[in-house]
């Protein structure tokens, strides 16, 4: 996933690379920086003065490298990442605040004659546009300088930790921003959804007016489970949405568990996913980690960016500020700049579902 860059993903996108060289550059300007301020004191007649001597360290490129590979790490971890992590990505380059793409109709009309030459009725594709918010996930932290230069001797082991924390809270803004939307933000009339909201997303209702099924009651048979896929199948397979391949579903802990529990009177299966996951058009099933999905809800989609994109501005990363006193903090902001792409046409159909509930 290009939510964090490695060697691979550098190679093949030429916006991935870009977004590096950034990374590179914003800390080597830091260092450059660094040096200056020795220079200074330098010039001055001060280097021998204790009290400037601290600007004399740099944060060094080992440091840098453990914050990426921190990074790497901890972006594969919970709270969402077992749907995030699943979701097709592009890298786009950081200035982009809204990605678009075209809604095109239905067009063109075939015709069988006999010799071919009757007159041709012409058509073509009438097109909208649609799009997503890219938005700045951050969180920053910092130590005073003397803290710094203490940590030198230590490999800079509490920056480590800092770091690692604010890299927890930026995938969970990355991973609320995906399946749970920003409210409150917009531009160009353009609002940063996510799956569960989307007006993109297809709704299916688990309860009297719907599927009248709760997938997390102990009483709840495999008949019951059943039927809640196949409505989501048809939904999505069906003549309203057309989608032409097999369906991903992320079902909540409650659900999950409790589908695991083996055969009754319906089959004689060794537990009730086993079976669901045999239905004809499901592509997997899978457990959402943490809170994103709690109890009867489920969300299902075709993964394929012809469906659901993630969209990737900047990668993970973690930035130094630029110092401009000798007894200035330490300070580091770890970001990224991400959001989700739901595609439809121009009908409304697509290939992302979320079954629940519906007050």
């Amino acid at each position: 996933m290009s939510l964090y860059l490695d060697k691979q993903i550098i190679a093949n996108s030429g916006n991935a690379k870009a977004q590096y060289n950034q990374i590179v550059n914003m800390r080597k300007l830091h260092g450059n920086r660094e040096a200056n301020l020795i220079g200074e004191a330098a010039s001055a007649g001060l280097m021998g003065n204790s009290f400037l001597a601290a600007n004399a360290g740099r944060v060094p490129q080992d440091t840098y490298r453990d914050f990426d590979r921190t990074i790497k790490r901890v972006m594969a971890g919970d709270e969402g990442a077992n749907i995030v992590s699943l979701l097709p990505t592009r890298s786009l380059p950081v200035g982009k605040i809204v990605a678009e793409y075209a809604q095109a109709s239905d067009s063109g009309i075939a015709q069988a004659t006999i010799s071919g030459r009757q007159a041709h009725k012409l058509d073509r594709a009438a097109y909208d546009y649609d799009g997503a918010l890219v938005l700045i996930h951050d969180a920053a932290f910092g130590r005073q300088w003397r803290e710094v230069e203490a940590m030198r001797s230590e490999d800079f082991d509490a920056l480590q930790d800092d770091q690692s924390n604010t890299v927890r809270a930026v995938r969970r803004s990355i991973y609320d921003h995906a399946l749970n939307g920003v409210a409150d933000v917009q531009y160009k009339g353009v609002e940063a959804y996510g799956m569960k909201n989307s007006p993109n997303t297809q709704s299916l209702q688990l309860g009297a007016a719907g599927v009248n099924v709760d997938l997390t009651s102990a009483s709840a048979t495999y008949a019951d489970f059943e039927k809640a896929i196949i409505a989501a199948l048809t939904a999505l397979q069906g003549p309203a949405n057309n989608v032409d391949m097999n369906i991903t579903f992320a079902v909540s802990s409650e659900i999950w568990f409790n589908a695991l529990r083996t055969g009754t009177t319906d089959s004689n299966f060794r537990n009730t996913l086993e079976a669901l996951r045999n239905i004809p058009g499901v592509a997997d099933i899978v457990k959402s980690n943490g809170s994103q999905l709690s109890g009867n809800e489920f969300l299902a989609w075709a993964n394929s960016d012809e469906y659901v994109q993630l969209q990737v501005g900047m990668a993970v990363n973690t930035q130094p500020v630029v110092r401009n006193m000798f007894n200035d903090p330490y300070n580091f902001v770890t970001w990224s700049a991400a959001g989700l792409l739901i595609k439809a046409d121009t009908a409304g159909r697509s290939g992302v579902l979320y079954a629940r509930v519906i007050a």
